[in-house]
């Protein structure tokens, strides 16, 4: 079976359009930034979270909703090495069209919590429909591979990636145990509703390329 989200086009008419939202090259985000300002500047806002605290973002407001930010732009340790959690994720995915995140890497085991707040950040950009382009010194593929792997031995299975094409991620399978993450064909359990993956690191990892991918679709976020 296939995901939909790694499609990335019209499932019928197989038109895959796609804005690369997942960059190894600086120049690519940062221009790609500077479109969607617009040619506003970056000024401190503050975004209220629930229980009366503030959370303090460099964003841009948006053109269509002035009740919304139209672009919020940080690093990935402002993000998630922050003592940041699911109440400030929501009130940020809530009010935001568009997040970039820069300072992504080869994350380790020692990394696990940070990798962690960056998929709960992932999760809410998705049930709200806000992209997420990010710039990582290395292919979404390899984002992750240490910390999958270093679980699945504790589970006694087995993580790889293999990849097609270069860096792009159109191109990638990743195969925890006999489970293929795939651009080409996913396996459908525990994707989109959570299941496993709540409490299984390897799956939480699946779930999170595969939004990440559906982000980089023209059409996401775009209602029927």
């Amino acid at each position: 079976m296939q995901d939909y989200r790694m499609r990335g086009g019209d499932v019928e008419t197989g038109a895959y359009e796609r804005e690369e939202n997942f960059l190894t090259d600086s120049k690519s985000f940062y221009r790609k930034l500077e479109e969607a300002l617009h040619g506003r500047h970056l000024e401190q806002v503050s975004i209220p979270v629930q229980g009366g605290r503030v959370l303090d973002v460099s964003a841009v407001i948006s053109n269509e909703d002035p009740e919304k930010l139209g672009v919020v732009s940080g690093t990935f340790e402002e993000l998630c090495q922050s003592f940041l959690g699911s109440a400030d994720y929501h009130a940020l995915c809530s009010s935001t069209g568009t997040i970039f995140i820069s300072g992504l890497r080869a994350f380790g085991p020692s990394d696990k919590d940070f990798v962690r707040r960056f998929i709960t950040l992932i999760d809410l950009a998705y049930e709200t429909k806000t992209r997420v382009v990010c710039l990582s010194d290395v292919p979404l593929a390899e984002v992750f591979i240490n910390i999958a792997r270093s679980e699945q031995k504790k589970c006694g299975r087995s993580m790889s990636v293999k990849g097609e094409g270069g860096a792009s991620s159109s191109m990638m399978s990743t195969f925890i145990g006999e489970t293929e993450w795939s651009a080409t064909g996913l396996m459908e359990a525990s994707l989109a509703t959570g299941g496993a993956g709540e409490t299984d690191v390897g799956f939480a990892i699946g779930r999170a390329i595969s939004r990440l991918y559906e982000m980089g679709s023209k059409t996401y976020g775009v209602m029927d």
